[in-house]
């Protein structure tokens, strides 16, 4: 479902992935782990298109994903940053809406579909309680959660996790871990990455 062969990517004189070669099917869960500063996040800005400069071949379903345009890249894949602290409360609804929607242009309004996506997503992970909550006002393993429901949301079957247990107590690391396992069981592809082993 993703392959990487001999990817290479330098920021001016400085390399950061040097011919790093992968892949990861369905149903697979591939972690890179390495200390802050290492390219895990360089590598996953490369996979999701963000940075274009980089040498050799991203495959996503077979396709290049050179050739893929930005909706077909965000049904393909799915990203899931670190918990951030939220900016506006919106609902746990909304948040996870924003995935169902993705890809579909700036002004698009929600259709039932997509919330009955939303609400699915939300099921799956157990959280469905939590939907009408302020996202702000959650803990950091439940707003994990609430990006993993939105990643789902979104269709994707590939989802690329940056560091999805940084700053998360060690329950909540696990409980994250959990899910996250239960996400390949289920056939889902899962890259993530960490500095904690």
């Amino acid at each position: 479902m993703l392959e990487v062969r001999q990817l290479s990517f330098s920021y001016g004189n400085k390399p950061v992935l040097d011919s790093l070669s992968f892949s990861v099917g369905a149903g697979e869960l591939l972690c890179v782990v390495g200390p802050n500063g290492a390219g895990k996040s360089t590598l996953f800005k490369c996979i999701l298109g963000i940075l274009q400069g980089y040498d050799g071949d991203i495959f996503v379903h077979g396709r290049s994903q050179r050739t893929m345009k930005e909706p077909e890249l965000a049904h393909a894949l799915a990203y899931i940053p670190q918990a951030h602290i939220p900016v506006y409360g919106y609902s746990v609804l909304d948040v996870v809406l924003m995935g169902a929607c993705s890809g579909k242009g700036m002004f698009a309004q929600p259709r039932a579909q997509d919330e009955t996506a939303a609400r699915q997503a939300l099921k799956i992970l157990g959280l469905e309680a939590l939907a009408e909550r302020n996202y702000a006002e959650l803990s950091g393993g439940e707003r994990q959660l609430v990006l993993i429901a939105r990643a789902l949301a979104q269709g994707s079957r590939i989802l690329v996790m940056d560091e999805p247990t940084a700053n998360l107590d060690y329950g909540n690391q696990v409980r994250i871990m959990e899910h996250i396992a239960g996400l390949t069981a289920d056939g889902y592809t899962v890259l993530l990455s960490t500095h904690n082993p």
